[in-house]
């Protein structure tokens, strides 16, 4: 059955096959820095001009909430309603991964509301798109300090960006701190009402000119000609031309009370700035499935093409480009892996000898080309978590091969033929191995069963760890017993020298057996030696401070900018430009890029926002001369900054794994009234200024805005013919202008804008001035028929699912985590007595809200994977005893990891987590084996606590040291790595590895003398006694 094995040739072609399609697969398989989370998030921004955030809450927000709750695969919507703009946010269920055809349904059901939506209001607009960064970032800016108009940047960045659409394997490109051009029309109140006109009468008549519309066709028996009025609006001649009125003798024509220009929207929406020039942006991102390396590459060709144009008063410059990032950060883990390969071998070579080192480690790179021809596979890239997987499996890779070349060279050592022990040592350890291997898989498999983004980000790291101990098991059942006849020798001679057995140092392994034999003799003592640690772990657990996933080391930080509400982005772009200025001329900052109206282009996976036509808010990407710069940068600037415009809510912030957060502590209060939510919510917003750690607490609810009220007297309006509802026309018109008919360019439509000019249209004064005209033609003074006063308005109106919410949040210091905060924060709220009236309740959310959840989904994994390897280990012991001492072990594992994660100092993050869930699988492993070998020998089985000591410290405790050892070092490189994010995981991890030895050596002899030995001890003695009866009996 075995022949195959012997076959040279087939070995060689195999480990050919095993090359090429892990080659192929490192060639082909797409590569980024981290995984990629699926985007579940989308925002549905709707502009209502001129209304109120109440009024925009009661006709907008809730009309589209209502419609959208009727979905089944949204999670959760959430909203913000401010004067002139609705944004409600979407959050889809972590169980869908399909968003596409969500996404479609939404469209549908905005489409299905426009009709009911209030006049006045622009059609919900869907944003998608967000959630994936992009893979290549331009600026399109003057350069040298010139200063060029910013529609020409417009211009010209979209003629870039439709060059960009056309890279191959584009998925998508969008331009930001851009807005549509227009063609604007402004007339002088004071000609129109001496003309007896208005700005709506003037939009009239210029839509009235725009003959876009088809005229119809003549039709005959050989012909169909298409009629086309000539009087197209393709120049602002015409529009000039265009006349308002004709007595006969004389006309009164546009170009005589207007003036005319193409520009954009005014004020703009967003604005950019890059290095203190006015900037728009391009973001580009390639479809899945490419290779940022490769694709990168021909986007920068693109760009360097349209540059070498050289416009006058144009440059394009890169923001970024995901490759460096991507080669930079799989270099630095390729490193780590060769250093932990390295480490393994050399493990390998002093515990077990060349020969044997030489078996293994030719599986190891045989095994890792195996488990990257797998990643396609399996439908994984590779990015750090992926290779880190690798890394992680490094030391459970070897251990199947360290166990087989044990074998098969102890069996040689006994003068067994190759045949022989091969084949003996593949009947014992198929089954053995098989459920080892598929326990420690379970272990993992929580992880990858794990939805949302969290399980999205660690995911493909236990994909790899699978893929590695599958890979392993073939390559332990073939390529392993194949190489044994190379490499060894039949006879005694096969296990002498440290060729083949290794380094031994004698007083060692004499005082090692002395301690484990004085132990099993003992086995309460042995068994109480291994729950100290594990009782103070667990105990000190309570301690340890808590966190979700841990900030990123990275060249770039960020920081948002808020001013009251109601400034406009004029004066927004000014303050944030001030602040981008002192920033610039730091030391160590190499770049800005400013956006104030709405958030930068995402450069970062998980940096999502949705601010979006918020005049108010500004925001900075700043690039740094590396990691340990930023690092320094970010304290500094949140104090000095904080120090000099103490006017101004500015938070710093730092890059961070995982999925996203918007604020590190949140606490959200519920419920009905808007004047009890702000008074309370500003209340806890300034308990939770004053705990220590928090930066930046602030109450989303607050009534300091301000609003124009104009009182309309219905019975004076009624009087000279206008009602309420035209008086609102007419104002919008004048202030915010009315679109009348389109400019055409080429294929390009512009609209026209008609309003008042700027000096007409500024301050309170110019609303009291405004002259109204009556169906008649009259002129009508707005205060001879309303009241104009200013009054208190409400900023964002938040919801939450249907109802209101008062969000109270803040970030935290540099350096200090966000559950430290949170707890500080709840016992100010108990110490303050904080109460909310009936009907009111508030819970808390932020990372800490989010970490519970992804660990609470992780955990509901478990009991159905636990039914898994309860089945596996009956399976392969036919002995609920021994499946649960091995059970004990895992829990053990736990409780060992604990102790580790406290002496190390470490948080008990989320990817803390994940590494004390491999050391249950490595654990379960360990106590499998060592069960194993103890159930060969019959000495043993009944309990001798000699021939225990011998099969505990002989060979196996050899290959038991090796595996540890290897899997130890193979961490190494990750713990010298440096950052927050991948040392806290290795140190648990390679630390819990060596107190797992107290598991493998004590507490599984122990046990199994108390559970196992006793019982086998009692069957034999019950047998030997029913044999000794049987012989006795005289034969009749």
């Amino acid at each position: 059955m075995i022949s195959f094995i012997f076959n040279r040739r087939l070995l060689a072609l195999s480990v050919l096959f095993v090359i090429a399609i892990g080659a192929g697969a490192m060639l082909t398989t797409p590569r980024a820095e981290d995984p990629t989370i699926q985007s579940r998030n989308a925002a549905v921004t709707t502009l209502y001009p001129g209304a109120s955030a109440q009024r925009v809450e009661a006709l907008v927000t809730r009309v589209i909430e209502e419609e959208l709750r009727t979905l089944a695969e949204i999670d959760e919507i959430s909203s913000t309603s401010r004067a002139d703009v609705s944004i409600v946010s979407i959050t889809l269920l972590d169980e869908v991964t399909d968003v596409a055809p969500v996404w479609s349904r939404v469209r549908d059901k905005l489409a299905d509301i426009e009709a009911g939506m209030p006049s006045g209001s622009l059609p919900p607009d869907l944003n998608d798109e967000g959630g994936y960064a992009y893979t290549a970032a331009f600026a399109v800016h003057a350069g040298d300090g010139r200063d060029t108009d910013r529609l020409i940047l417009q211009r010209y960045a979209e003629e870039l960006a439709d060059q960009l659409r056309s890279v191959p394997g584009t998925d998508l490109v969008e331009v930001h701190a851009s807005d549509p051009e227009l063609v604007e029309v402004t007339v002088d109140e004071a000609a129109l009402r001496a003309a007896g006109l208005d700005v709506r009468a003037v939009a009239t008549a210029l839509a009235g000119a725009d003959a876009r519309n088809a005229a119809g066709s003549v039709v005959n028996d050989t012909n169909s000609l298409t009629i086309e009025l000539d009087n197209t609006l393709d120049n602002l001649e015409r529009l000039r031309a265009i006349p308002l009125q004709s007595d006969g003798a004389s006309s009164l024509v546009l170009g005589d009370i207007a003036e005319f220009r193409r520009t954009v929207s005014d004020p703009p929406s967003e604005l950019g700035l890059f290095n203190g020039e006015l900037a728009v942006f391009i973001g580009t991102r390639m479809q899945p499935g490419q290779r940022v390396d490769l694709w990168v590459p021909h986007a920068q060709a693109v760009v360097e093409q349209f540059s070498e144009r050289n416009v006058a008063g144009v440059t394009v410059t890169e923001l970024f480009e995901q490759a460096s990032y991507t080669t930079e950060r799989l270099q630095t883990v390729l490193v780590s892996l060769g250093q932990g390969l390295a480490i393994v071998v050399i493990v390998l070579l002093f515990t077990m000898g060349l020969r044997s080192a030489l078996s293994v480690g030719l599986a190891i790179p045989t095994t890792a080309l195996m488990t990257a021809g797998l990643f396609p596979m399996v439908g994984i890239d590779f990015n750090q978590m992926s290779i880190v997987g690798v890394i992680v499996a490094l030391g459970l890779m070897v251990d199947n091969a360290i166990i087989m070349t044990n074998d098969i060279r102890e069996r040689l050592s006994k003068e067994e033929r190759f045949r022989t022990a091969i084949e003996g040592a593949l009947r014992k350890l198929l089954f053995p191995l098989a459920a080892s291997t598929f326990t420690t898989m379970l272990a993992f498999m929580p992880i990858v069963l794990l939805p949302g983004g969290a399980g999205e980000f660690v995911g493909p790291m236990s994909i790899a760890v699978i893929c590695a101990l599958g890979s392993s098991f073939v390559v332990s059942m073939y390529i392993v017993p194949a190489l044994a006849p190379i490499l060894f020798r039949e006879g005694k001679a096969s296990g002498k020298g440290w060729t083949t057995q290794g380094i031994s140092v004698g007083p060692l392994a004499t005082g090692f057996r002395a301690l484990i034999r004085f132990l099993i003799g003992r086995p309460i003592v042995g068994i109480a030696v291994c729950l100290a640690p594990v009782i103070i772990g667990i105990t000190s657990l309570p301690t340890v401070p808590t966190s979700f996933f841990p900030p990123a080391d990275r060249d770039q930080f960020r920081i948002e900018i808020r001013l009251p509400q109601s400034t406009v982005i004029t004066r927004t772009t000014e303050v944030v430009g001030e602040i981008e200025r002192i920033i610039r001329d730091t030391e160590g900052v190499t770049q800005t890029l400013t956006v104030t109206g709405a958030a930068t282009p995402q450069l970062y996976y998980n940096v999502i926002s949705s601010e979006s036509a918020n005049p108010a808010f500004g925001n900075i990407i700043i690039n740094t001369t590396g990691a340990a710069r930023t690092a320094e940068l970010i304290p500094y600037f949140q104090e000095s900054l904080s120090k000099q415009f103490p006017e101004v809510a500015l938070v710093v912030r730092r890059y961070e794994f995982g999925p996203p957060v918007s604020t590190p502590v949140e606490m959200r209060v519920y419920g009905p009234e808007l004047e009890v939510l702000a008074e309370y919510g500003q209340i806890a917003a300034g308990i939770l200024g004053s705990v220590e750690g928090a930066v930046y607490a602030r109450a989303s609810l607050h009534r300091d805005n301000v609003k124009l009220a104009v009182d309309v007297d219905d019975e004076a309006a009624r009087v000279v013919g206008l009602d309420a509802a035209a008086i609102a026309q007419q104002i919008n018109a004048s202030f915010n202008g009315q679109t009348g008919g389109f400019v055409l360019e080429g294929s390009e439509q512009l609209p026209i804008s008609v309003r008042l000019g700027q000096g007409q249209r500024e301050t309170v004064d110019d609303l009291a001035d405004v002259t109204l005209l009556a169906p008649g033609g009259a002129e009508v003074p707005l205060t001879s028929v309303a009241e104009v006063r200013p009054v208190p308005a409400w900023t964002d109106i938040t919801r939450l699912n249907g109802a209101r919410i008062q969000s109270v949040s803040s970030f935290v210091e540099f350096g200090m985590l966000p559950s430290v905060v949170q707890t500080r924060f709840e016992a100010a709220l108990e110490e303050a007595e904080f109460e909310l009236p009936a009907g009111y309740s508030y819970s808390f959310e932020g990372a800490q809200g989010q970490r519970s959840e992804a660990v609470g989904r992780l955990l509901s994994q478990v009991s159905i994977l636990l039914i898994a390897a309860v089945t596996s280990l009956v399976i392969a012991f036919n002995s609920f005893r021994r499946m649960g001492m091995v059970f004990i072990a895992g829990f053990l594992a736990l409780g060992m990891g604990m102790l580790v994660l406290k002496l190390t100092g470490n948080n008990f993050g989320f990817i803390v987590i994940i590494g004390i869930m491999g050391l249950i699988g490595v654990g379960i492993n360990g106590t499998i084996v060592m069960t194993e070998v103890l159930d060969e020998d019959p000495d043993a089985r009944v309990g001798d606590p000699d021939a225990m000591a011998d099969i505990v410290t002989g060979y196996t405790a050899r290959h038991i040291w090796s595996t540890t050892l290897t899997t130890a070092g193979g961490f190494v490189p990750l713990i010298l790595l440096g950052g927050d994010f991948w040392p806290p995981f290795a140190e648990v991890f390679a630390g819990g590895l060596l107190l797992l030895t107290l598991v493998t050596f004590i507490f599984t002899p122990c046990a199994y003398k108390l559970l196992i030995a006793r019982w086998n001890r009692r069957s034999r003695e019950e047998r030997d006694a029913s044999e000794a009866l049987t012989n006795a009996t005289p034969a009749e």
